[in-house]
């Protein structure tokens, strides 16, 4: 196999496996015609085979993860390689290898498996169409707020009316300039363009204005910098924190004017001023305009004296380190600025500038026309040396704005260490302003999550603050860096609940100088923490006996229960089999009446554990006590001495506990006690289980209870037999008389889905009738579902009803089955053989044919999609229903990008603003904004679609309002419906809505929050019913600094309902750790 490349391939094999359940035949059969690509079927299974099995440790640890979940009362769904897991083979499973835990080999692999490949999820809806996670005001959110890569259109429109300008009334004939170009100084990402490059004027000394002055003095919680100004001058416009980028590194002399003394009034109209100057000023306050304003600062006075006196800028080595000049190729320039954004590099290097300038546009503003587009321009240029600061500044605007995910800030970080840049990141953080705050908060929670303890004690020997972030810095297993922090951190962090969630954390280490640290400070030992149990259940779970003894000895509770769990510590200590720490907790106090699972903590230990259940029986003085593992014990000796023990133990042992015993023996393939059992008339049924003993029983197990009399029509037998493949099991079961005409039916559908012709025949020459229904489908149903043609044919053949009806839940016509699953063969066969075209669908979530055919349950391409969308029109195919309930047929065309085959579906009768049901209900323009295809908006508004339609009551987006929540900024669509006539300000919906100007805020979509506000959107519109929020607390809650600023500067003022100012946009900060805009928003509120 190591011959092989399997790599252009195994992206589309995979697709076949997991997706397309096809056998590994039909997958090398199809890779031998499409590609002439030729392994052998042993290859396949080699390379593939574990795409689907489990190995014994992997269900073992899926036992143990799903009995923990049980427990906790949590649902829970088992994947494998993002692919659902039948549940009833899981708990099959979960049953056959939670005894195989008393195998202390078992339990080490099961500990060290891997789980990449397997993953434990809270059940999602029963959504036919995959379902989307809400936070409040938003719909889509991804973690970290991280943009998906989607291309956009080079934006056609006027500079003049782009958002991301900063529009200042400037007069170039009013000024001259005298620029020295040998005396321009690059400093990169700050700096301004030379001369007139941008179009804009560059100053002299001689011509700067006195009256309208900048003072700098940038920090955190004590709001943003404010101007001064000349009493005597005409008014006193709100202006403040930003260097106007005409004076900046024009290589002019620096005469006797302070740096600190700007002015901008002669070339700002401030007596009567436009919008865009209006604009402007709610601008200037933006923290990233003051970190540009800051650097540009610095750069002008560089060599001078005034340059230490800067507000905000440490002294020192700051201008050797910060502005290190790093030669960086440009193929690796780009390469940085994929791994650290959304933007991927198109066409040739010429065309970088242009792509990577449309980007940014989106995201950041810009100060002056053309200013990124000279910026950008100059980062690519190969002769500047300056990418390292420009790298910076991107970065922290994005880190300080959370626009980028865990993934990219790492990219950043490991790329910054690559390149030996650790100094120069040092001075970058330690300037005062909020973005760099925000930024060093980003940066700290990234090397944390690296675990590279090098950069850690870099980071603290520089002063960089950890205390909002302990929790995360505790999982660093090194005891150096964290005796290092301990010693750093306010003593406030380590008492109480806040001390207590870090001595959960080091419970589970062996760092027990870490843990009387934390004690000695008041740490809460007790605690119970979120969904972890307590400091003293981890310890005993890790078996760390020093770590026990500390935490018994310093107060902690053995009998303790964990938050979503009825195990006690004893029980922990039992389950991990540490039986010196059971012995301690015992000593200590602990009861052994818990309970592990549904067993009692004895029960568990007869089963698991015979050694360990004896050192219980004898520390309890429990001796006489009779439990499961007892009784297993002892069949194993045999018939006879198992009627002896149950002879002299009648009044303790009830029927209940036989059985049981009987089900264990049967699980873990305990032949000579099962057989034991049966002899002394248990009875092979079980009625007093939950399950069935034969449920869990191989074909010889399932022998020797059929021999004992056992029921074999049990709900699920069948299946059980066909889902693990064993032909002789479902061949001896229907011998036996298996129940065909109940059973049968539901077993054949269940073989025909997993493409089981073996099993299907079977159960067809068994008698089973092929037009019942199983549980959703018929046998040809069930086929048609499969995907195999040959399979249908053969059940035509059989008699099989081409148009037996959908069933009433989920349930589909062989047609509309074909039709999903994208067969374009299969769907001319069975209208060729009389296939209603019209048929209705499932009265629950069912779906008509050409409904089907364009939906994506199958994640079809749009080249399966239309051929068969377009012959079931012409064959007269109905995008109605009959019942008058929307189809969602023009939703599934945009969401695939089937442009050309909306009009004529909406000339077939389509609906256009048709609603769809359901809990995120949206009008097909509406998703068209929302997915951010300006195509299909032009498309469907072309068709007639309502701009304005309503958006559903429950999370729905006008059209509008749900462009301004796209992952990606797309000012293109907000423009056009804007020039559409759609409402800027149309309310939100009850639950869980937003105006359009709180999608843009929690989007953090700055230039489209600025250019709806400059179209008259009102800041402080009132939230949705339920689950609101305003602008501003939709900014703060998801970490949008420079949006929250923007918002405050347009006069937001939080909560309007109750007024109760901004509370709970702090509070929401807070609770995501957004402290920079808490502390933000707590001066702005005073």
């Amino acid at each position: 196999m190591a011959n092989i490349n399997w790599e252009p391939y195994e992206a589309e094999i995979r697709v076949l496996l997991l997706d397309e359940k096809k056998p590994f035949l039909d997958v090398r059969a199809r890779m031998i015609e499409k590609y002439d690509f030729n392994p052998t079927l042993k290859q396949y299974k080699t390379k593939f085979g574990k795409l689907q099995n489990l190995k014994a440790e992997e269900w073992g640890f899926v036992s143990r993860e799903v009995q923990k979940r049980a427990l906790e009362g949590k649902p829970w769904d088992v994947y494998l390689n993002n692919h659902l897991v039948d549940a009833k083979r899981v708990k099959r499973e979960v049953k056959r290898y939670a005894p195989r835990f008393e195998d202390p080999a078992f339990v080490s692999a099961v500990d060290a498996v891997s789980r990449e490949r397997i993953s434990i999820r809270t059940p999602l809806p029963a959504f036919r169409l995959p379902a989307m996670a809400l936070e409040p005001g938003l719909q889509v959110v991804e973690d970290g707020f991280a943009p998906e890569m989607v291309e956009t259109e080079l934006l056609q429109r006027s500079r003049s009316q782009h958002p991301s300008i900063v529009h200042s009334n400037f007069d170039p004939d009013a000024v001259t300039a005298e620029i020295a170009d040998d005396n321009i100084v690059g400093r990169g990402w700050s700096e301004a363009p030379p001369g007139n490059a941008s179009g804009m004027p560059s100053l002299s000394p001689a011509e700067w204005p006195y009256e309208f002055t900048f003072d700098f003095d940038f920090s955190v919680g004590e709001g943003l910098v404010n101007p001064s100004r000349d009493p005597s001058s005409r008014s006193s416009p709100r202006f403040s924190g930003l260097t106007p980028p005409v004076f900046l590194k024009c290589g002019i002399s620096h005469g006797d004017i302070s740096p600190r003394s700007w002015s901008l009034s002669r070339f700002i109209d401030f007596e009567e001023p436009s919008l865009s100057t209006r604009g402007f000023q709610s601008m200037l306050n933006l923290p990233w305009f003051q970190l540009q304003a800051l650097i540009e600062q610095f750069c002008w006075s560089e060599g001078n004296a005034a340059a230490n006196e800067i507000a905000g800028f440490p002294s020192g080595s700051f201008t050797q380190t910060l502005f290190k000049r790093v030669d960086v190729a440009t193929e690796q320039k780009h390469r940085l600025l994929s791994a650290i954004t959304t933007w991927m590099p198109k066409g040739q290097v010429v065309g970088y500038v242009s792509n990577f300038t449309e980007y940014l546009q989106g995201l950041i503003p810009e100060r002056f026309e053309g200013e990124l587009s000279w910026k950008v321009q100059k980062f690519f240029d190969p002769s500047n040396n300056t990418t390292l600061q420009q790298t910076f500044e991107i970065v922290a605007f994005l880190c300080s704005n959370n626009l980028l995910n865990h993934e990219q800030k790492k990219n950043f970080v490991e790329w910054t260490i690559k390149q030996k840049c650790l100094d120069s990141l040092k001075s970058f953080l330690q300037i005062s302003t909020p973005t760099i705050h925000s930024f060093s908060e980003s940066i700290v929670k990234t090397c944390i999550s690296l675990q590279d303890t090098v950069i850690l004690k870099q980071l603290l020997s520089w002063g960089v603050k950890f205390d909002n972030v302990l929790t995360q810095a505790f999982s660093v297993r090194d005891i150096d860096f964290l005796k290092d922090l301990l010693l750093k951190v306010d003593a406030s962090c380590l008492s109480g609940k806040k001390g207590g969630k870090l001595l959960n954390q080091i419970a589970a280490t062996d760092f027990l100088e870490i843990a009387q640290t934390l004690v000695q400070n008041g740490a809460e030992i007790n605690l119970k923490v979120d969904l972890y149990s307590p400091s003293l259940h981890r310890a005993a779970r890790k078996g760390n006996l020093e770590m026990v003894k500390f935490l018994l000895n310093s107060g902690a509770n053995p009998n303790l229960y964990s938050e979503y769990s009825p195990e006690t510590a004893l029980g922990v200590a039992v389950t991990s089999r540490q039986l010196e720490i059971v012995s301690i907790l015992l000593d200590h106090g602990a009861k052994i009446e818990g309970r592990i699972w549904d067993d009692s903590i004895l029960d568990y230990c007869s089963v698991n554990n015979w050694s360990m259940y004896k050192v219980l029986l004898t520390k309890t003085g429990k001796l006489e006590d009779i439990h499961v593992g007892t009784i297993i014990h002892e069949a194993k000796r045999g018939p006879s001495v198992l009627a002896d023990f149950l002879n002299q133990h009648k009044t303790q042992i009830s029927q209940h506990i036989l059985e049981k015993a009987l089900y264990e023996s049967l699980a873990t393939d305990n032949i000579p006690a099962a057989t034991a059992l049966l002899k002394n008339g248990v009875n092979p049924d079980g009625p007093t289980l939950g399950d069935p003993p034969i449920m869990v029983a191989n074909l010889k197990l399932c022998q020797l209870l059929v021999a004992s009399g056992a029921n074999i029509n049990v709900p699920g037998l069948l299946n059980k037999a066909i889902e693990i493949e064993d032909l002789e099991l479902l061949e001896f079961l229907i011998d036996k008389g298996a129940d065909l005409e109940e059973s049968g039916p539901i077993a054949l559908e269940n073989a025909l889905i997993f493409g089981n012709v073996e099993a299907a025949a079977l159960l067809i020459d068994g008698g089973t009738d092929i037009n019942s229904p199983g549980e959703v489908f018929t046998s040809l149903q069930a086929a048609a579902c499969s995907g195999k043609l040959e399979l249908v044919k053969y059940l035509m053949d059989q008699g099989a009803d081409v148009n037996s009806p959908a069933s009433p839940l989920k349930g589909q016509t062989a047609l509309q089955a074909a039709c999903e699953v994208g067969e374009v063969d299969m769907v001319q066969y069975l209208l060729d053989n009389g296939a209603d075209v019209n048929a209705p669908p499932s009265l629950t979530k069912g779906l008509t044919a050409l409904e089907a055919a364009a939906n994506d349950y199958y994640n079809k391409s749009a080249e399966t999609i239309e051929p068969i969308f377009r012959l079931l029109l012409r064959l007269g195919a109905s995008p109605k229903r009959q019942d008058g309930s929307p189809s969602g047929i023009l939703h599934s065309l945009v969401r695939k990008g089937l442009l050309d085959l909306i009009p004529i579906t909406v000339d077939a009768g389509a609906g256009v603003d048709e609603m769809l049901r359901g809990k995120e209900g949206r009008t097909p323009l509406q998703l068209a904004a929302e997915i951010g295809d300006i195509e299909a908006v032009k498309t469907l508004k072309e068709c007639g679609a309502d701009v304005n339609a309503r958006p559903s009551s429950r999370h729905g987006r006008t059209a509008l309002q749900a462009a301004t929540c796209f992952v990606q900024p797309r000012i293109d669509i907000v423009e056009y419906l804007i020039k559409n006539d759609a409402h800027i300000n149309a309310p939100p919906a009850v639950i869980g809505g937003i105006t359009a100007l709180q999608g843009a805020a929690i989007r953090g979509h700055i230039n489209i929050a600025k250019f709806l506000l400059d179209a008259s959107a009102e800041v402080n519109a009132a939230p949705a019913v339920k689950d609101g929020r305003t602008a501003i607390e939709g900014a703060a809650e998801h970490g949008r600094l420079d949006m929250v600023q923007l918002l405050l500067s347009c006069g937001a003022k939080g909560d309007v309902v109750r007024k109760t100012g901004f509370k709970t946009a702090i509070e929401l900060a807070e609770k995501n750790e957004h402290l920079v805009i808490a502390n933000l928003l707590r001066a702005a509120g005073k």
